[in-house]
């Protein structure tokens, strides 16, 4: 037997466990790790040996810790489905391989307590409707996305029915439709991430964060999107960060758009439409070459609109032009260089390792 508690005793496989809070065991298998997944292993950790695991359902775990023995050489998955569970974390993972009949590589249902950190998730080439997207989080509460790496997929991540959700400091590239989509998901935090070349399907139009209502929701509130960097890359045409109530009457509040860069949008750099209270603040949008672009306001005049850079900044399809207007806003289309430095700056902060790589 393979698996076994690292300073403890050896796991009973094929029968039943004593609970051993703290313990890490070692599974080489995915035969190992179904095994040790019959446990009572609340508290534990699972360390997985170099190898593919398959297609993995966590279901209701409690307390558990699934990471890389060796991170230089991670473990591989093609899914992991969390439902239902809580105070699970998944670190150090690779996902790939086969997508036949995946609509997500990592998906969590009705979690809570849900930590994602380090995982490289990886679709497959093209990046259309026909892959699967990165991570789906759904019914979901007190969940972290932190410094992923998701490329290949249709969609990056995505939130939907979530409450005091993180995602921060991830790399979403290479992706079909959006990188981040969001709804019914107040209490959100989208900082720090990396989003760029999109791969749009005919007359569709990526966007890096997008932000909506479904049909009978309530009103989302506390949502920050800060400090991210959308750039067009090698991709096609995309959107930088767009936030619409479609119901148009459920407006966002305390809605909060600040420090972010749009490099190379179209027409929408930043789009709020049915907003009651917030800021947007701090943002610099530099649109595609010879393509119009803006930050527009659109039933969302409560909005605090400071210190940002656009070609053009609207409320509710009227430019504003006037000193009086604008305030400390900027109207001017930001020079290449200038553009391409800001972006060298932002990669030099959040992602020097990738930065020093050319990303």
């Amino acid at each position: 037997m393979t698996a076994q508690a690292v300073g403890g005793p050896r796991a009973a496989l094929m029968g039943t466990c004593s609970k051993q809070p703290g313990h890490r065991y070692v599974a080489a298998s995915k035969a190992d790790l179904e095994a040790l997944l019959k446990c009572d292993l609340d508290g534990a950790t699972i360390a997985l040996k170099p190898g593919s695991y398959g297609r993995v359902n966590l279901g209701a775990a409690k307390g558990l810790t699934l990471l890389s023995d060796n991170p230089a050489q991670p473990a591989s998955f093609e899914t992991i489905v969390i439902d239902g569970g809580n105070r699970i974390a998944l670190s150090g993972l690779r996902f790939g391989g086969s997508i036949e009949g995946l609509a997500w590589r990592v998906q969590v249902d009705d979690g809570s307590g849900i930590d994602l950190s380090e995982l490289d998730v990886v679709g497959q080439s093209p990046p259309d409707g026909n892959v699967p997207g990165g991570v789906y989080i759904h019914n979901s509460k007190q969940v972290s996305l932190k410094r992923l790496k998701v490329s290949l997929v249709s969609n990056g991540i995505r939130l939907i029915g979530t409450r005091q959700v993180v995602v921060a400091d991830n790399i979403i590239h290479d992706f079909g439709s959006d990188a981040i989509q969001a709804s019914d998901a107040s209490q959100s935090v989208i900082s720090g991430n990396y989003i760029s070349s999109a791969h749009p399907a005919p007359g569709d139009h990526p966007d890096g964060v997008q932000i909506f209502t479904l049909g009978n929701q309530t009103a989302q509130t506390d949502i920050v999107v800060k400090d991210n960097l959308i750039e067009k890359g090698a991709g096609g045409l995309m959107q930088g960060i767009f936030v619409t109530d479609e119901t148009d009457r459920n407006p966002y509040a305390n809605l909060e758009i600040t420090n972010n860069i749009v490099i190379g949008s179209m027409y929408h750099g930043i789009t709020i439409a049915g907003a009651a209270s917030g800021s947007v603040r701090g943002n610099v949008v530099v649109p595609l070459d010879g393509q119009q672009n803006w930050i527009k306001l659109v039933k969302a005049n409560a909005l605090e609109l400071e210190d940002n850079v656009a070609q053009d900044l609207m409320k509710d399809n009227s430019n504003l032009q006037a000193k009086a207007e604008l305030g400390n806003n900027r109207r001017m289309i930001v020079p290449p260089a200038d553009a391409a430095a800001a972006s060298r700056a932002w990669k030099a902060k959040h992602l020097p390792a990738e930065a020093s790589n050319g990303q």
